[in-house]
């Protein structure tokens, strides 16, 4: 048996419950996000960023996720930029696009872990 067919308590599988749930952040929304990738022989990442919500898309099991990109919008039906993926909803944290952060007076702080 596969972790998403596992029933809970209301009758439906894991994967069910997923499907039922709705994104809760929308396109176009702006977050924060953290993220960091081994590269391997010593080589690695560690990421902080500011970006737009460009897709919304579900996981095997049926968790919501999310690709992250430069810009809000798509140009002539294509995405231009860098995109990132995937992303649950307990990595992001939105932001709300006042003039200093739409400007770049504000950007974002290394969030501690009590934060995240």
């Amino acid at each position: 048996m596969l972790f998403h067919d596992l029933v809970e308590e209301n009758g439906r599988t894991i994967r069910e419950n997923n499907f039922a749930r709705e994104h809760k952040f929308p396109l176009g929304t702006l977050v924060e996000v953290q993220w960091n990738e081994w590269l391997g022989e010593g080589a690695c990442w560690t990421i902080h960023a500011r970006l737009w919500i460009v897709n919304q898309y579900r996981d095997y099991d049926g968790s919501p996720l999310y690709r992250l990109g430069e810009y809000k919008t798509k140009h002539r039906g294509e995405w231009h930029g860098k995109t990132f993926n995937p992303f649950s909803e307990g990595q992001l944290r939105t932001v709300e696009l006042t003039e200093d952060v739409r400007t770049g007076e504000v950007v974002p702080d290394w969030l501690e872990e009590e934060d995240k």
